[in-house]
């Protein structure tokens, strides 16, 4: 897994700004907010070996799920498993969509 660029330059968020306006406002504003959890998952070995050591354990309840042989406990898990990485991905996502935003508008 890639490091995620987390930086913007002076530049780029002033033609963004010029660009886009109080949308703009938003966007930057939205980046902000996910930055720190972006930095913490994605960008420190930790946040990686957590992230891949959940989808490896949802790998595993999958198939125990799918096959039903699956304990209560495992499901419990698995459902957890499922809704955390659901968020995680679901804010990875929206932080590379207002990321895209901001270089596509500066490179128009």
């Amino acid at each position: 897994m890639d490091r995620i660029n987390l930086s913007f330059s002076v530049e780029e968020i002033s033609r963004f700004m010029e660009l886009a306006g109080r949308r703009g406002k938003k966007v930057l504003e939205e980046i902000s907010s996910l930055a720190p959890f972006i930095n913490a998952v994605y960008n420190s070995e930790v946040g990686k070996e957590i992230l891949k050591d959940d989808v490896n354990r949802y790998a595993e309840l999958l198939d125990k799920v799918k096959n039903i042989n699956a304990t209560v406990e495992e499901q419990a898990e698995y459902k957890y498993l499922r809704g955390r990485l659901v968020r995680v991905s679901g804010r990875l996502n929206e932080y590379i969509s207002n990321i895209s935003k901001v270089k596509e508008s500066v490179t128009v």
